[in-house]
C-alpha cells in the first residue's frame, strides 16, 4: 500500500502544479480524469509506461502479475519528478499575488 502512495506522489505534485497555475478547478480535475484513462493503455506498454506518472501506481500494483524491466527505476524516479514540481509549486507559490 505504501508502494503505491509513494508512486503517486508525481501525480499529486502535477495536480498541485495545476491547482496553482490556473485559478478554476475545472482544469486540474478534467486533466485528472483526462489523464487517468490513458493510463491503463500505456501501463500496458513495457516501454513506454515510464514517461507517463499517471501509470505508476498501476505498475507497482500490478507487478506481481506483470514483470517490468524498469521497475527498480521508480524508487528514484518518483521521488526525483515530485521534488522538482514540488520545488516549482514553491516559488510559483511563493511569488503568487493574493487577491
Amino acid at each position: 500500500m505504501f508502494a503505491i502512495f509513494y508512486s503517486s506522489l508525481p501525480i499529486m505534485a502535477i495536480m498541485f502544479l495545476l491547482s496553482l497555475a490556473f485559478s478554476n478547478f475545472g482544469v486540474s480535475l478534467t486533466a485528472g480524469v483526462g489523464l487517468t484513462l490513458p493510463a491503463l493503455l500505456i501501463a500496458n506498454s513495457v516501454r513506454f509506461w515510464i514517461y507517463y506518472p499517471w501509470s505508476y501506481p498501476f505498475v507497482v500494483f500490478y507487478t506481481h502479475v506483470r514483470k517490468y524491466p524498469q521497475i527498480p527505476i521508480l524508487n528514484w524516479l518518483a521521488p526525483a519528478v515530485f521534488i522538482i514540481l514540488i520545488m516549482t509549486s514553491y516559488f510559483k507559490f511563493k511569488y503568487k499575488e493574493i487577491l
